[in-house]
């Protein structure tokens, strides 16, 4: 941790901690294994495939939902950018975004959007 001035024309005001990573050059390695894993070497490559990926599994299958929703995902609320939740209303699906209403923009926000999709 470093202390850095909080005004270096005003020194009077003290200084505050700064939290710094150090370079990757900086870095020590051990060269042999200095403690348990925690996880196995394949649990590790699997994460890092996964990440390497966008964060999904390549064998990972789409879990089935009792009603379909055909713009599943691809509805984003006009307001907070979020993606909209489908819901099952009066036998139609609907879509909405639940943030304005649960969230922080709460206060600054209408409320809840819907939107109908016709079949």
């Amino acid at each position: 941790m470093d202390e850095v001035l909080i005004d270096v024309d005003d020194v009077a005001l003290g200084h505050e901690p700064r939290l710094r990573w150090n370079d990757r050059d900086a870095w020590v390695w051990s060269s042999g294994v200095v403690h348990e894993p925690l996880i196995g070497i394949d649990d590790f490559q699997n994460a890092q495939d996964m990440l390497a990926g966008g964060g999904r599994a390549k064998s990972r299958t789409r879990e089935r939902v009792r009603r379909p929703y055909v713009l599943r995902g691809l509805l984003h609320c006009g307001v907070c950018d979020r993606r909209m939740q489908g819901q099952w209303n009066h036998n139609r699906p609907y879509y909405r975004c639940r943030y304005p209403r649960e969230y922080a923009l709460a206060r600054s926000s209408p409320g809840t959007w819907c939107l109908a999709v016709v079949a």
